[in-house]
């Protein structure tokens, strides 16, 4: 079966059915839902890909603007197309991906498999619809009219059309998708959220598919969670060029809504990036990047723009990092690069509730090289990526000290 990717090096997807040269691995991008929810608007989506430019952003890769559930009203009698709301997209979408194109940036939308979005099951909201039975319409207007590079495909309601997908999943209807998508000939990344048992295969479906529950709360063991089920050894196992698990947004930086309620610190917002950057998967914000809005901080910038860090998840290999030891609250990571060095993190997720203990624990966590698949004898180059500074030359073993909540990233490079 045959998916699309979108990739920034010029690599091998593991499911696409032509020939093309595009740009990065993964996805780096900004979606309107936990920040903003339906209350949305075409000047929102202006100002926000305004401020992706401005903080130096979208100069980091972080490039797509994603229009979330709550622009769709009822499909036109006629061409049975999706009308946009005329009240909150006065001029379109074709004029937003406009805009948003001659900034360098580019637009996605959202869909649902069932017959109407999830956004329009809740009372007081218009019937808004989903793709169920127009697929090929849909991807045909998101694509060629609207030019949009991402379609979120959620997995509100049945679609009658497609049956169940099997095992309620709504496979078959995700899958129609992807053979519309396909049948338009250009780039699209697909991402769908479906099934969140992490059993559910959906590597042949999606470019990538949610592992997980909503994160609803800005919380460092909700985040936890959804990490553990992302990377299960069958999740795992589905990773790599344009095949990619994914545990949901990110919680970095603040948004209207994370700042209702308790936020991370910004150790805990860095140790989140940290994994997710790792995993891998696509790096989606949703923190409001306005000038003048507190959406954004020093910490937070400094997280998001870190180029070391983001060149683990942007490597070629896109391989899944796997524990190899994983006690009382102690995790070490591995993760091959295609360079041939190793990506590894020291996390110490210690007690995962409440707020951050002032001051916070500190453990050793350490790794011997034979958990490493390396020879004991062999001389490794040791790099810290948050610090950006080597730390030195070791042989049999590495250790270092790691605050409650951190996780650190370092690189392993044979000598």
């Amino acid at each position: 079966m045959a998916v699309r990717c979108l990739v920034f090096f010029t690599i091998s997807c593991r499911y696409f059915s032509y020939a093309a040269t595009l740009s990065s691995p993964l996805e780096k991008q900004w979606s309107s839902w936990y920040g903003f929810t339906q209350n949305i608007n075409e000047s929102l989506f202006r100002d926000i890909g305004d401020g992706l430019v401005t903080s130096g952003l979208a100069a980091a890769g972080f490039t797509g603007v994603w229009i979330d559930d709550g622009y769709a009203l009822p499909r036109d009698p006629v061409t049975s197309k999706i009308t946009v709301d005329p009240t909150t997209f006065p001029s379109g979408m074709r004029n937003l991906s406009d805009y948003l194109a001659a900034r360098g940036l580019s637009l996605g939308v959202y869909t649902s498999k069932g017959p109407l979005t999830c956004l329009a099951y809740q009372a007081g909201q218009p019937k808004r619809p989903g793709s169920c039975g127009f697929e090929a319409i849909d991807a045909d207007t998101f694509v060629n009219e609207w030019r949009v590079s991402q379609v979120k495909d959620d997995g509100c309601g049945g679609c009658p059309q497609h049956g169940s997908g099997g095992d309620g999943s709504g496979g078959a209807a995700f899958a129609a998708m992807r053979d519309a998508l396909n049948a338009t000939g250009k780039p699209v990344l697909y991402t769908i959220h479906g099934c969140t048992d992490p059993t559910c295969d959906f590597g042949g479906v999606a470019n990538m598919w949610r592992t997980g529950g909503d994160l609803y709360s800005s919380d460092f063991s909700m985040w936890t969670n959804r990490l553990d089920l992302a990377t299960t050894p069958a999740q795992a196992a589905l990773a790599g060029p344009g095949s990619l698990p994914d545990p949901d947004f990110l919680e970095v930086g603040y948004s209207p809504r994370s700042q209702k309620g308790r936020t991370q610190t910004p150790l805990e917002q860095r140790s989140m990036f940290t994994m997710w950057a790792a995993l891998p998967t696509g790096l989606v914000l949703s923190c409001d990047t306005r000038a003048g809005m507190g959406g954004l901080d020093d910490d937070a910038l400094a997280t998001l723009t870190n180029p070391e860090v983001i060149a683990v998840n942007q490597d070629a290999a896109v391989l899944p990092m796997r524990p190899v030891f994983n006690e009382s609250g102690l995790q070490v990571w591995r993760k091959p690069l295609a360079s041939g060095a190793l990506a590894v993190v020291l996390f110490f997720r210690g007690n995962e509730t409440g707020p951050l203990p002032e001051p916070p624990a500190v453990a050793q966590i350490g790794v011997d090289w034979a958990a490493l698949g390396l020879d004991a004898a062999q001389q490794v180059r040791v790099r810290d990526l948050w610090r950006r500074e080597d730390v030195g030359v070791f042989a049999g073993s590495f250790a270092a000290n790691v605050s409650q909540r951190e996780a650190r990233i370092y690189t392993f490079t044979k000598q």
